[in-house]
């Protein structure tokens, strides 16, 4: 949600779709598992010509598996769990676990430049910034060992 909120900051004019999954079984086929959506209600929510970012608290392999009997499996983008890092700070877990939200909006500008050539600029300048407040984040962690405030005080804000 962070990811998304710093997205519709800094490019407003593209558009970006926040899908809160708090029943993961709903992503498999119904066949299999009795949430699973039927195949129309997941692809209103997941279209097959649009790439989906998934960023999971847990290992990579439980959303894959759900999904890889769906057409188009290979639009999803799985990040997880890696096991990276030791004791730190919450924020620099998801960091070393390229779970952050500064990591998703760096994969959503690439995968926007690839399927449209006309923001390949802005999404460079996007991932230049956002890459370098990692490089920020790792050097204020190791000098503070906390998170950073606008990270520890981040609170979720909607405009809709």
């Amino acid at each position: 949600m962070a990811a998304e909120q710093i997205l519709r900051e800094e490019v407003s004019d593209w558009r970006v779709r926040v899908v809160n999954v708090t029943d993961l079984m709903t992503l498999g086929i119904p066949q299999k598992y009795p949430h699973g959506l039927d195949e129309g209600r997941f692809q209103r929510l997941f279209p097959l010509d649009v790439p989906v970012i998934f960023n999971f608290h847990g290992y990579t392999a439980a959303i894959k598996q759900l999904v890889w009997e769906r057409p188009g499996n290979d639009r999803f983008d799985v990040n997880g769990y890696r096991e990276e890092g030791s004791t730190t700070t919450p924020f620099d877990m998801q960091v070393r676990n390229r779970t952050s939200r500064y990591h998703v909006v760096i994969q959503a500008a690439q995968k926007l430049a690839l399927r449209n050539p006309k923001v390949a600029s802005r999404a460079e300048e996007l991932i230049r910034k956002f890459e370098q407040k990692i490089e920020e984040h790792k050097r204020f962690i190791i000098e503070n060992g906390v998170d950073p405030v606008e990270i520890a005080q981040w609170r979720w804000h909607s405009d809709t």
